[in-house]
């Protein structure tokens, strides 16, 4: 019911036009028939009322999934950085790959110039924005370690 609310809300001026519509099918069509169309049109628009969520529902889906994103980024970040025994390696193919000594599962792989790395922790990949400055603090220190 809250959908159909919404629904018709949003869409205030559709549903004015569709039962304008609606009227003058009713007032210019003499056969039983104008209720065909009638009831089509107001089945459609209970349909599609109480299938259409709500923009505010949306919109807090969509911030929910960012701020999980974000955690479970940070969760990752501070994982990695929890451990100190990592091997830095580079590729001629312009990657790198950051593998842990005593724990295998935890990994990071990128382009050395890339915007984003790979955390592998486990079966969990995880892309990161280089931007994270506790990340490209982590990729530095490790560098500079193997070298």
């Amino acid at each position: 019911m809250e959908g159909l609310l919404a629904f018709l809300q949003e869409n205030l001026w559709i549903v004015l036009f569709m039962l304008l519509v609606c009227v003058l099918i009713i007032k210019s069509i003499r056969s039983n028939l104008k209720w065909l169309p009638v009831v089509a049109l107001v089945g459609g628009m209970l349909y599609f009322g109480f299938q259409h969520e709500p923009a505010e529902i949306l919109e807090a889906e969509a911030v929910a999934a960012e701020e999980a994103a974000a955690a479970a980024e940070a969760e990752a970040i501070d994982k990695l950085a929890s451990h100190t025994d990592y091997v830095y390696e580079e590729d001629s193919d312009g990657q790198f790959v950051i593998k842990g000594k005593s724990d295998q599962r935890i990994n990071v792989k990128g382009a050395i110039n890339g915007k984003t790395v790979t955390i592998i922790d486990g079966d969990k990949e995880m892309e990161v924005g280089r931007s994270n400055n506790k990340l490209r603090a982590f990729i530095n220190l490790i560098e500079m370690r193997s070298d």
